[in-house]
């Protein structure tokens, strides 16, 4: 049966069917003639009084083709201005200028494509499906590629940019080409950047190939998360993370041994990539993990320590554990930590820590060896002594398993050489206590000591006894 419309005057139209007589006509009220009647639009979302109910450009009749009062396939939504989310409005995506529209369009809303000779898809929120939307394109959302942008038609832009390792813990060739003590309970991570954002609720985001020498390789990813963890660096949405620290803790594995064989070389194969699908090229890092005479030896020339004292003012919240030094020259040294971590931090033989022999660089007391390599979930609280000096005229440098660097200023900020290893805005200077420490916390463990310029050296701590010591060199 065929179906016919009459329009009677500028607000009223009569459909009737030829098959039956004009008495059975029906009248159907258009008020703001953008094609869907009045009793229609007030049953759904549009406005039978605006003839653009959502201000993209598009009468409402535009975009419901077929006038049925719903969004079929085909047809961009009446009711949402940017039908596919991508960022830019329909009517823009269409190539609709001001002169395009209707006075029903509000023209404080409606932004206006300043280049209709090129159009992408409102349907499609990637119209050169490079991995990008549209939006994220076409950033100011005008319809035009402006400097700075990239074209939402063309999906050779942007350039990609894969995710970049910028650190691994243990580093490559640890234990191997230097005589780095690697513990077996180490764990492996890397420190990823990537100007796009790794998803990480993406298990395949990150890969790990394991190789310890004894088990055939094995592949964990961040769907394994009893054993693979994320530790972020920015805070950023779990689908666009551009910092963070990816973790292998072979101390959680559920069936394998939970430390690396003594003696073994152990090759970790890294696959990342970024939510546009950017793929980083495969990196394999090697070590060697400590023989069993060594690990024995280093257990033995551990400084002495006690737990710490449950009144201490660092315990409370997430922090419920605590250990300090009591030897060795490191007074005053404490590791506060959450005891919920896979791995438990501790304080390793002081000798196997490299002296801090910078030119012009004055270490103060005793280096710290953070054990084992592991990056925590929860930044450990690190209490570094500083006897004889004022705290806040030290800076703090950590041995990143190769060489001594600057990690932090005197004023607290965080040196390149300390970043994604001292959370920034936690140093705190603790001049009231005997010896004065400085308080940091830490995402993972490595070396670390305060230190002066031998050319300005730092104030006497007029509390220390041996103040008079220092004063006199």
């Amino acid at each position: 049966v065929i179906t016919n419309t009459v329009v009677l005057s500028s607000t009223v139209s009569v459909e009737y069917n030829p098959a039956n007589d004009q008495s059975q006509a029906v009248i159907i009220t258009d008020t703001d003639q953008d094609g869907l009647g009045d009793s229609l639009e007030s049953a759904t979302c549009t406005n039978p009084n605006d003839r653009d109910s959502d201000d993209d450009g598009l009468m409402d009749g535009e975009e419901d083709l077929n006038l049925n009062g719903t969004v079929d396939p085909g047809e961009t939504n009446p009711c949402n201005p940017d039908s596919d989310n991508d960022g830019v409005w329909d009517g823009t995506e269409l190539g609709l200028t001001a002169n395009d529209v209707g006075e029903d369009t509000d023209l404080g809303l409606f932004k206006p494509d300043m280049d209709p000779t090129t159009t992408t898809d409102p349907l499609n929120d990637d119209s050169d499906e490079d991995g990008w939307l549209d939006g994220e394109e076409d950033v100011n959302a005008n319809g035009m590629v402006d400097d700075g942008e990239s074209d939402p038609l063309n999906p050779a832009t942007p350039v990609q940019t894969p995710p970049v390792i910028v650190q691994a813990i243990p580093h490559d060739q640890a234990g191997i080409a230097d005589d780095l003590r690697i513990a077996a309970n180490t764990c492996f991570a890397v420190f990823l950047k990537d100007e796009d954002g790794i998803d990480i609720t993406d298990p395949l985001s990150v890969i790990f190939t394991v190789d310890d020498g004894l088990n055939p390789a094995y592949e964990r990813n961040l769907g394994d998360t009893d054993v693979v963890k994320v530790v972020r660096l920015t805070d950023d949405p779990d689908t666009a993370v551009t910092s963070l620290w990816a973790v292998y803790n072979r101390a959680a594995e559920p069936i394998l041994n939970p430390v690396y064989p003594y003696g073994a070389t152990v090759n970790m194969a890294v696959d990342a990539k970024d939510r546009r699908l950017d793929y980083m090229d495969q990196e394999v890092f090697a070590f060697q993990v400590e023989n069993e005479q060594e690990q024995q030896d280093a257990t033995a020339n551990q400084p002495e320590t006690q737990p710490a004292d449950p009144a201490d003012p660092g315990l409370g919240g997430d922090y419920d554990a605590g250990v300090q030094a009591t030897g060795s020259g490191l007074d005053g040294a404490k590791i506060i930590y959450n005891s919920g971590e896979t791995v438990i931090p501790y304080f390793g033989p002081v000798g196997e820590v490299p002296t801090l022999n910078l030119h012009g660089i004055e270490a103060v007391g005793t280096a710290l060896n953070l054990q084992p390599p592991a990056v925590f979930t929860t930044p450990v609280k690190v209490f570094i002594p500083c006897p004889g000096q004022n705290p806040a005229n030290l800076r703090v440098f950590l041995f990143d398993g190769t060489q001594w660097v600057l990690a932090c200023s005197q004023d607290g900020n965080v040196a390149p050489g300390g970043e994604g290893w001292m959370v920034p805005g936690s140093r705190v200077n603790h001049s009231e206590t005997s010896p004065a420490t400085i308080e940091i916390q830490v995402y993972h463990f490595t070396g670390v000591q305060a230190a002066a310029n031998e050319d300005k050296q730092a104030a006497p701590d007029s509390s220390s006894d041996s103040c008079f010591i220092r004063a006199l060199k």
